[in-house]
């Protein structure tokens, strides 16, 4: 694709999937139909997997080929939107269900995580066009 390696084309889609997956799962929980949850929690869960499928694409390749890790300014946001992905689906997997008071701390973590993946997203495109 457009001459890339493939493993970086793997990286990419990935990780285009685990934002559209993450944006379509915050919209179920933002209009809230019937049966939202679950769709809620189906879409988050593909995000999640599709994130860290991505993530390891990368580390695997640059595993095998002798380059350092979280060199650029991409590969450290994009760490910390992962963990920062990884707590907001675990804690509201399991702490905003029974305590409804960290339903606000879970929104907000969600829309920091998307802002985070967002601009992690931007410096790997201006990566790959510079």
């Amino acid at each position: 694709m457009f001459g890339l390696p493939i493993h970086l084309v793997a990286h990419m889609t990935l990780m285009i999937a685990m934002i559209v997956f993450g944006i379509f799962g915050m919209i179920k929980a933002r209009f809230r139909k019937t049966g939202w949850f679950k769709q809620h929690r189906l879409l988050m869960f593909w995000s999640v997997i599709l994130g860290v499928s991505g993530v390891l694409v990368m580390a695997i390749f640059k595993m095998m080929n002798g380059y350092g890790h979280f060199q650029s300014e991409h590969s450290e946001h994009g760490l910390i939107a992962m963990i920062v992905m990884l707590l907001v689906f675990l804690c509201g997997n399991y702490f905003v269900m029974k305590f409804k008071f960290l339903k606000w701390p879970h929104r907000i973590a969600g829309y920091v995580a998307l802002v985070l993946c967002l601009y992690a997203a931007y410096l790997g495109f201006s990566m790959i066009l510079s």
